[in-house]
């Protein structure tokens, strides 16, 4: 069937403009209006199969054939045809519901023979039923191999009467318990003594043969197997929910998928792109298209190797679109090695909105076979799989013929190199890669030479080769001979390391450093090894190739870069005193801060990959932090700091945005003493960095002016061209001790220039009271809407344009903690080179550890400038003082009831949602709503998946609370009221991609804009108007098995909650709301529960007005037609 399809849409007929221009077949558009084939529900009612036809649209000289229809199949799923040009076909009628263990299944395997050779298939045979949603199927000699739940089964008949007498398991249990549509499906004879199959969608499988090798597969993949039972081997890894597979006339495997790309060029040990998984080390193998076929519901892939078809359509592809109810085509082009697809009109196209195309094949009558899985409804995770519109019964099986001239297909190249014997490694030496036979050839030969153990011969060969691959604009070969020199790197590693450390050594010739194409492709491969052997060897190849040559350029550097960075993933204990060593020799600047900042980018990314850092390298973190502290404690000693260091606090009230602004270096108006006004270079603090939609403030913690305040301030208030918008600007604020607040007493808008100008406030403005200094971007405009602001006067403000040692300490003791033990550490964050807040600040990370809901609370306390409220608290000065925290808990017991009772609605909700990840969050909002200090409505924006997170005593508490939002459930006149709304707004496409790109972008994909977490956005604007208001405003109504949040709490308390992306025995790596990516040790969590809720916030309509929701709606319409 088709994959996960949540947003998916009719292909647009506009598209067809995109198609190759010289070709002539080109089907008519359906009757039907297109926005019908947005629907998941189609409002079109059943045909027969003779209306169904009827409404067929194909090239001239093209005519479509009813095979096989209800009552004599049900609903097909794969089919195949055997030596006798005998159609075997899997049908089902439990599907989506599998037979549950112990129950009788009824699911079957027909056959269909044209005895006379007429055409018509007029013989019938059930070869096999009481099967469980079967899907795959190869037929073989006394029998079949095909998939029914939980098996890969061989089913034989060996009395030769043509029914099922006999059933072997040969692979399994394979997982369904995630997904029953995708599955195991498009088995495939290699030829080559393997059987290749996809793995399909969202489940997680591990297999073994009698060999004991063991294949792990999660969601979409690519595995081999032997007809025997013997062996089972991944093939490639990577895709969502391949469905569909076929080779071309060289011997390339295909298939079709969705949400990656509609076909894809496998490679054996490549790594193709999936929902957030990252790569394998070497990257994602190049995709051969761009465009989607404007949907993400493909299923069945046929290449006209095997065809009559006209000449013409010699190497092209055609597969079938579910959604679009088409069959696209795509002329197949290559360069070496690497195909392209370029996009021609379809083949066939259809007015009845139920034909959905699951598979194709070609006969050997060189016809296309098409099975038709004729729905009403595609979608397995939109509808309800218990909908009433689920059709059970019907099924077809169409046949399209060509009958204009029919010249001999082209003979078929298929290279034999996978099943000759006599092949050697030497032999790839003497193919010339530029040409596309010898490349195919080569491709061909690597592909079956690596796949064995591969010998010292092999490697010399690959090595030997890689200066004539790397200068060819095949990035399919490329990639090929990267994956081919792992597999013969890790081969030999443990059998003879000394040989193959001598190989890369003197092969890589590291006295021509970076010049050296084997040097270059070793210190790329041997990272991806991910052993610490080859951690050690790639560090040899740095060391001797690469950190001691002089005069290296820009892009050696870039290079360097990225294999220092990959070596983060992998380095281990064991290494990582070598590693370490590495980077300080690769350092150019005596600057501890240099280094220092090497270290936390190395921490983030194996933080990152891993969930935990490396205690060494924490150790080198803290021995950095150290000298950088004492230096810093010099500095003060010898200049006798006048003010101590002030912090900012960033705040984005919208979406909670807490980055801090950028540092950007532009022109400042500066005077001479003489008086002549000249331009100086300086840093400024700036929201450009941020992007021209962002919008919020950035503001100082209190402090008391020894004179008069200057300051330059840069930027825009709209386009020049048009009035001053007024919405960014700079302000002081003075102590009101009448009003217990801080209120402006000044205020300065930007030059409206990228030159900065000074702005000068008298003492007479706030007379020795304490102020605070804001900044504020309000302009989400998408040019000319940002504000800069610098060059101050008081020192305790300034800044530079290098990182400070204060912002990369705060970084690194975020990453790796605080060094008590060091006494300069200590001395630093004592010393009153500090203000209070900025000491606070710098140990926020591990009070967040021993006192979270005190450290966000004292946070949202200055992000809301209720700086009283900081100044009556005693900030612990060490996470180890017992006393000091138990204090500030009791503070805060009285100070949060002050705090919230001053919060707006929007502040209160911010609150809410900041607390809910931590242990005993329940009781603090139980105690708060009891007292009247924090709004019910706020906890209207707790998602569902929190509620259903808490335990018996913690959700009896807040039941009451809970009964009163009951009303917020059902969106259903919500969304009517919207739309009607919605019909007196003025959609701004500007204002709908700067909300798509704010709140949106974070998951979803749409063009070039946005992160693949959650389901691309191609051919979204296309379900309708009313549909995809309710997929943002109600997405919790039916969510998609693979977009289902999961609660872990930690045994700290701290809850994650979001997207599963990967799982290993050790990491759960995890992507929240906000897009952010994490890696949580398994070893450290406390419970892990699955929400049947989705990840996209349930309270969009809380976050945007409603003309913002029109002009976003409008903006994924219009760029769905676009693409």
């Amino acid at each position: 069937m088709t994959a996960n399809i949540r947003f998916c849409a009719w292909f647009l007929a506009g598209l067809l403009s995109t198609a190759h221009a010289a070709d002539r077949f080109v089907p008519a558009e359906p009757a039907t209006p297109l926005p019908e084939f947005g629907l998941t529900i189609r409002s079109t009612p059943h045909r027969t199969p003779a209306e169904e036809q009827a409404g067929f649209h194909v090239p001239e000289g093209f005519v479509v054939d009813l095979i096989a229809s209800e009552p004599d199949i049900s609903k097909p799923l794969n089919m195949a045809f055997d030596a006798k040009g005998r159609l075997w076909v899997t049908q089902t009628k439990h599907y989506p519901f599998p037979v549950k263990e112990g129950e009788p299944a009824s699911d079957s395997i027909v056959v269909l023979e044209d005895s006379d050779r007429d055409g018509a298939f007029e013989t019938k045979r059930l070869f096999a039923s009481e099967l469980n949603i079967p899907i795959g199927i190869l037929p073989v000699d006394d029998g079949v191999i095909c998939f029914s739940i939980p098996n890969l089964w061989y089913l034989r008949d060996t009395d030769g009467d043509g029914v099922c007498d006999d059933r072997k398991i040969l692979y399994g249990p394979f997982d369904t318990s995630r997904d029953t549509h995708g599955m195991v499906n498009s088995l495939r004879d290699g030829r080559d003594g393997w059987i290749y199959a996809c793995h399909g969608f969202n489940n997680q499988s591990n297999v073994a043969g009698r060999d004991g090798h063991r294949v792990s597969m999660t969601s979409g993949n690519i595995f081999r197997f032997r007809l025997d039972g013997s062996r089972i081997e991944l093939y490639s890894q990577g895709q969502v929910n391949p469905f569909g597979m076929t080779q071309d006339r060289y011997g390339n495997w295909f298939s079709a998928d969705c949400h990656s790309k509609p076909i894809t060029q496998l490679l054996y040990g490549g790594c193709n792109p999936s929902f957030g998984r990252p790569d394998d080390g070497l990257g994602f193998v190049p995709p051969m298209m761009d465009h989607l076929h404007g949907s993400t519901a493909i299923a069945g892939l046929a290449h006209t190797k095997d065809s009559k078809f006209p000449m013409e359509m010699t190497d092209q592809f055609l597969s079938g679109n579910v959604m679009t109810c088409r069959i696209n085509r795509n002329q197949i082009t290559y360069r070496g090695a690497t195909a392209h697809a370029t996009e021609l009109p379809d083949l066939l196209t259809s007015d009845d909105s139920w034909f959905r195309p699951v598979d194709l094949v070609f006969g050997p009558d060189g016809h296309l076979y098409i099975a038709d899985f004729y729905n009403k409804v595609i979608g397995h995770y939109e509808v309800p799989l218990d909908h009433p519109d689920r059709d059970r019964n019907s099924g077809r099986i169409w046949r399209v013929r060509w009958t204009g001239d029919s010249p001999a297909a082209p003979a078929d190249s298929k290279l034999t190199a996978s099943e000759d014997p006599s092949l050697r490694w030497s032999d790839l030496e003497n193919l010339d890669v530029t040409k596309t036979i010898d490349a195919m050839q080569w491709l061909a030969s690597v592909q079956q030479l690596s796949s064995q153990e591969v010998p010292v011969e092999g490697l010399q060969a690959l090595l030997r080769t890689a200066a004539k691959v790397s200068q060819l604009e095949d990035p399919i070969l490329q990639q090929t001979h990267a994956i081919a020199l792992r597999r013969a790197i890790l081969s030999l590693a443990d059998s003879n390391p000394v040989a193959v450390k001598t190989i890369l050594i003197d092969s890589s010739h590291t006295s021509q450093g970076l010049q050296s194409p084997v040097l270059r492709v070793l210190i790329r491969v041997l990272p991806a090894c991910r052993t610490t052997r080859c951690t050690e060897w790639a560090i040899d190849l740095l060391e001797s190739g690469v950190v001691n040559k002089k005069g290296r350029s820009e892009e050696d550097e870039g290079v360097i870069r990225a294999t220092v960075e990959k070596l983060a993933d992998v380095v281990d204990d064991a290494t990582m005193d070598r590693y370490l060593q590495l980077l300080r020799r690769m350092e150019s600047s005596p600057n501890p801060l240099s280094f220092a900042e090497r270290l936390v980018g190395i921490g983030a990314r194996q933080q990152q990959s891993r969930g935990s850092l490396s205690p060494k390298l924490v150790e080198a973190g803290h021995f950095a932090m150290n000298e950088i502290v004492q230096e810093l404690n010099r500095t003060n000693a010898s200049a006798g700091r006048a003010a101590p260091i002030r912090e900012w606090v960033a705040v984005s009230k919208g979406n909670d945005d807490r980055r801090p602004w950028g540092v950007e270096v532009r022109q400042v108006k500066v005077m001479s003493p003489t008086g002549k006004e000249s331009q100086e270079a300086m840093p400024l603090f700036s929201s450009f960095p941020l992007g021209e939609n962002y919008t919020g403030s950035w503001s100082t913690e209190p402090f008391t002016p020894g004179g008069p305040i200057e300051l330059s301030v840069a930027g825009h208030n709209g386009l020049p061209s048009k009035p001053d918008t007024g919405k960014n600007y700079v302000r002081l604020l003075a102590w009101a001790p009448e009003l217990n607040t801080y209120q402006e007493v000044a205020r300065a808008f930007p030059p409206r220039s990228d030159i900065a100008a000074t702005v000068r406030w008298g003492t007479e403005l706030f007379e020795g009271k304490s102020v605070v200094l804001e900044v504020v971007d309000g302009d989400n405009g998408g040019s000319y809407a940002w504000i800069a602001i610098g060059n101050f006067s008081d020192p305790s403000l300034q800044l530079r344009s290098d990182p400070s040692e204060l912002k990369v300490l705060r970084t690194m003791f975020n990453l790796f903690g605080v060094p008590t033990e060091s006494k300069a550490v200590s001395q630093f964050i004592a010393s009153e080179g500090l203000s209070e807040y900025a000491r606070f600040a710098i140990l926020r990370p591990m009070l967040l550890q021993v006192s979270p809901i005190e450290t966000e609370l004292t946070d949202l306390a200055a992000e809301s400038q209720c700086w009283d409220i900081v100044r009556l608290l005693t900030i612990p000065k060490s996470p180890q003082d017992a006393g000091s925290l138990r204090q500030w808990a009791a503070e805060w017991e009285q100070q949060a009831v002050v705090l919230l009772k001053r919060m707006s609605a929007a502040g209160q909700t911010r609150l809410v949602r900041r607390l809910s990840r931590y242990r005993d969050a329940a009781i603090r909002f139980t105690t708060w709503t009891k007292q009247g200090a924090l709004s019910v409505d706020a906890l209207g924006a707790l998602p569902e998946s929190w509620w259903g997170g808490l335990s018996e005593e913690e959700q009896e508490g807040l039941a009451s609370f809970r009964a009163s939002l009951a009303a917020r459930v059902d969106k259903s006149k919500l969304i009517e009221s919207k739309l009607a709304e919605m019909g007196s707004e003025t959609p701004n496409r500007e204002v709908g991609i700067r909300v798509f790109t704010d709140k949106c972008s974070q998951c979803h994909k749409l063009g070039t804009i946005g992160n693949v977490v959650g389901p691309q956005l191609e051919g979204i604007g296309n379900r309708g108007l009313e549909r995809l208001c309710e997929d943002i405003l109600w997405p919790d109504r039916n969510v998609d098995e693979a977009f289902r949040v999961t609660l872990v709490r930690m045994e700290d308390g701290v809850t994650h909650t979001g997207l599963i992306t990967d799982r290993t025995d050790d990491t759960i790596n995890l992507v929240d709301q906000t897009g952010k990516k994490v890696a949580i040790p398994t070893s450290e969590v406390e419970q892990e529960k699955r929400s049947e809720l989705s990840l996209m916030p349930s309270n969009m309509e809380q976050t945007m007005t409603t003309h913002e929701l029109a002009s976003l709606l409008n903006f994924l319409q219009s760029a769905a037609k676009k693409q």
